[in-house]
């Protein structure tokens, strides 16, 4: 898939994704620390019987090499320092504010 660079032809990504027949689902935008609370009791609880949890793959090279070391915000310490390489702790935060679709299956009536 090409992308456009021209001013006058410049379209979203995502409307050349659908395009191509791929579709997005927009990420829930909450508080980030709600995200980041969510995100640490996941990944606290991986391993306990009878509770969600949140696994990470060893071969998620990029998540391991910068989530671990993400620092701090110097003014709001419950968040991280946004200016650091966030994108894999973001990626999953907002993983982790998804919330399941459900649908109803009823019978047809012919």
């Amino acid at each position: 898939m090409r992308f456009s660079v021209s001013p006058a032809a410049v379209r979203a990504i995502a409307d050349e994704f659908n395009q191509g027949g791929v579709r997005f689902i927009a990420a829930k935008k909450a508080d980030r620390l709600t995200g980041w609370n969510i995100m640490r009791r996941l990944l606290a609880d991986a391993g306990k019987p009878d509770v969600p949890g949140l696994y990470i793959a060893r071969t998620c090279e990029y998540f391991w090499e910068t989530v671990p070391y993400l620092g701090r915000d110097q003014k709001r310490v419950e968040d991280v320092d946004s200016s650091e390489p966030d994108h894999a702790a973001d990626a999953v935060r907002y993983g982790c504010l998804r919330q399941r679709l459900e649908c109803k299956v009823s019978p047809l009536n012919i």
